[in-house]
């Protein structure tokens, strides 16, 4: 059964101004959000047996990998499906040039008509 799921994490200091600009997320929305903690406890049980698919892993199994690790004393493995590479992948077979915008989620989303 797929489903998805998204917590804003309360930091302990102000949000980048490009973080803000691209995820929408501002310093007030942020200072109202949960523990990373718990949200990683409520993520570690919802995932469990499960593979996650993400867009541009790298960024997500570092996010994960020192979380778990600052919390657990060791990063947990993640099986993860990089929408971003299977993209990439897919350009690439069909010899088709890659251009900026067509690997971002929001691009992706539209042309394949998902939501995010």
């Amino acid at each position: 059964m797929a489903s998805s799921n998204y917590e804003v994490i309360r930091l302990k200091r102000d949000l980048p101004a490009q973080g803000v600009v691209i995820h929408q997320i501002t310093d007030d929305r942020m200072k109202t959000g949960v523990p990373l903690h718990d949200a990683l406890d409520r993520l570690l049980e919802a995932v469990k047996g499960k593979v996650l698919l993400v867009h541009y892993a790298k960024i997500e199994r570092d996010f994960l990998e020192a979380a778990t690790k600052r919390f657990y004393g060791k990063s947990l493995p993640f099986l993860m499906v990089d929408t971003m590479q299977i993209e990439r992948r897919r350009l690439e077979r069909t010899h088709q040039s890659i251009q900026s915008n067509q690997l971002r989620l929001a691009y992706l989303c539209q042309q394949y008509q998902l939501s995010k």
